[in-house]
């Protein structure tokens, strides 16, 4: 319990629900936080570094091995993580469409706080606050007992300004893990991925990027930003710029981000990187009820409606049908192999066709038997099929 919120790793069914009932009782185990520095969970141990808010060693305990360490680099020069770097952009048109030439980078790395906030048994967060210039940006590093990824829930105030005649502050922040070799780069697009040269351009991607050896990599995952670039083995996300043409001042305001790293051995394939990007994205709902007699409703406790198989199968869309009250579900392969879908409905479906992107008919009915669907899917393929429900 922390303030008026009660946190708890949820256990919930594929595309389902899970009914829990809140009862008075003791808590066995520690806190996550070790001491005011340091972050602890059965998957990782976190140090943050006091006099910078830099990451100073996160430690991966599956694998054994260290995912960053900047003790490593000490003699020669340090590598930092969750750096947040300024660069900035000399005047040029189309300043909204174009990054510009970059004349220089400070990095963030003297903070005005860095405190542990919230330690309890499933969930601690270190504070890290930054000031630049006008702006302020807020960081909590935050660590959850159950689940292996780490977030970072930032806010910034962004009050920078450019014109034709000022450079343009950019807000970036990077990540620099150890791996064997030059890891290999990929990028979620739209219904798959992009491999690209870790050559330092910036380049689009959706829910996630990924740097990988292919015996261990690190998952970039965010919920709201599309820029990166990646320089051999540092990937950075870009948060904000502070372009002036066409409108003068886009980006001033108040934002509110969410990124968070998924350490992993192997590629991003057997990973699942593309499903961790759909969670951190598409988090579990909770909806408080006062009586349980309102949820009953002759539904047992947990329950699924659509299960998806194998994992390389991913639901992206189950809803109503737009001129019927049938309903739509799309579904995509992600890693670019042939497979066999088989997919699991928890409520009666009566007929099953493949439809189109506009949902108009485009195959022959397909076989449901006992709640079960079989289907085959190319490499990457997007398939929508209407289900028939009454």
């Amino acid at each position: 319990v922390c303030g008026d919120e009660l946190v708890f790793i949820a256990d919930t069914p594929s595309l389902g629900y899970t009914t829990y009932y809140i009862r008075e009782g003791g808590c066995e185990i520690g806190n996550v936080a070790r001491d005011e520095y340091t972050l602890e969970n059965e998957y990782f141990t976190l140090s943050v570094d006091g006099k910078t808010g830099t990451i100073r060693m996160l430690y991966d305990k599956r694998a054994g091995r260290q995912v960053f360490n900047r003790l490593r680099y000490e003699a020669t020069r340090p590598q930092e993580s969750h750096l947040f770097q300024v660069l900035h952009e000399a005047p040029h048109p189309m300043s909204a469409w174009i990054i510009g030439e970059i004349t220089g980078v400070e990095n963030l790395v003297k903070p005005e706080e860095v405190s542990l906030v919230e330690n309890g048994p499933v969930r601690a967060r270190i504070r890290v606050v930054y000031k630049y210039r006008r702006s302020r940006i807020c960081s909590d590093i935050t660590m959850y007992r159950g689940v292996p990824r780490i977030e970072f829930h930032t806010s910034i105030e962004w009050m920078e300004f450019s014109n034709e005649a000022v450079d343009a502050p950019m807000l970036k922040v990077s990540f620099t893990p150890i791996l064997d070799t030059t890891g290999k780069a990929v990028f979620e697009v739209p219904f798959g991925y992009a491999e690209r040269p870790g050559d330092g351009s910036e380049v689009p991607a959706l829910r996630w990027v990924d740097l990988s050896d292919g015996e261990y990599g690190l998952t970039v995952l965010n919920d709201s930003k599309y820029g990166f670039d990646v320089m051999g083995n540092t990937v950075r996300i870009t948060l904000l710029r502070t372009s002036y043409s066409p409108d003068p001042n886009p980006d001033q305001g108040s934002h509110k981000v969410l990124y968070a790293i998924y350490p992993h051995t192997g590629d991003w394939r057997s990973a699942l990187s593309f499903r961790r990007g759909y969670e951190l994205n598409h988090p579990l709902e909770a909806m408080p009820i006062l009586k349980p007699s309102q949820v009953r409703d002759g539904r047992p406790d947990s329950m699924s409606f659509l299960e998806a198989e194998p994992e390389n199968v991913v639901v992206t869309c189950l809803k109503k049908a737009e001129d019927s009250e049938d309903t739509i579900l799309r579904l995509y392969e992600a890693t670019g192999r042939e497979t066999e879908a088989t997919l699991r409905f928890g409520f009666d479906v009566k007929e099953a066709r493949e439809v189109d992107l506009t949902e108009k008919p485009i195959g022959e009915k397909l076989t449901v038997e006992d709640g079960r669907l079989t289907i085959k899917l190319k490499p990457l393929e997007i398939k929508t099929l209407k289900l028939k429900t009454s």
